[in-house]
């Protein structure tokens, strides 16, 4: 839902030692796997959406995480998304398409100025904007793609 200050809230409700074993399982009786799994997708979800065709980098993003950086994430659609911030606002993303076609990326970094280039072939791009926060551009297979604020 975007509320980044609420999300934060509930995952540190979720590790307080009432409801967290020293193991990270979770203690809602009956023992729930789905609690552990949950508070890392959870996370997961807070840094990266990947719905109706589009990436939304940090879109729920708490004040209380103002710097950090994250790599590895998976999007829908083959891709392997990384991104930094600090000062609450995403200073660089990476982004690995698994197989050629159109990436659609949407951050607020894109409402300001910044740089777009595919880091294999050494070129800048220069992509589509459909909306103020939203890019999209061709990708290729195994190339990986890096936005960065100016």
């Amino acid at each position: 839902m975007e509320e980044g200050a609420r999300a934060h809230k509930l995952i540190r409700d979720l590790v307080t030692t009432a409801r967290l074993a020293p193991n990270m399982f979770d203690l809602h009786p009956p023992f729930q796997i789905d609690g552990n799994f949950g508070a890392t997708s959870g996370i997961a979800e807070m840094l990266l959406h990947s719905h109706n065709n589009e990436l939304h980098l940090l879109p729920a993003l708490p004040p209380a995480w103002p710097a950090g950086r994250v790599t590895g994430l998976r999007g829908r659609g083959g891709y392997t998304v990384g991104a930094a911030w600090s000062n609450g606002r995403i200073s660089e993303l990476s982004l690995i398409a698994d197989r050629g076609g159109t990436a659609r990326v949407r951050s607020r970094m894109f409402t300001g100025s910044y740089e777009l280039r595919d880091e294999t072939s050494g070129g800048q791009i220069q992509p589509q904007r459909p909306e103020a926060d939203l890019i999209e551009f061709a990708v290729e297979s195994g190339h990986t793609y890096r936005a960065t604020a100016r």
